[in-house]
């Protein structure tokens, strides 16, 4: 079972990697606001990336909360 998360991680890497380098092109950039104070500018990229670290933020949280509940 390891090996298969460890394969399917491995091709879910490469994915994203394939993603990036071929959206790396001059992009629209895009205002961000929050309770309407502007915090910055993005590019689409930049918005996708953000999304992959807070999915795997998400992942760890949910496997860390869900390993330790098994063990006990």
């Amino acid at each position: 079972m390891k090996a298969i998360r460890l394969i399917i991680a491995a091709a879910a890497a490469a994915f994203a990697g394939l993603l990036i380098a071929d959206n790396r092109g001059d992009s629209p950039k895009y205002h961000v606001t929050v309770l309407n104070h502007g915090i910055g500018t993005v590019s689409t990229l930049d918005a996708f990336i953000a999304g992959l670290v807070l999915a795997l933020l998400f992942g760890l949280a949910m496997g860390l909360g869900f390993g330790g509940r098994s063990r006990r």
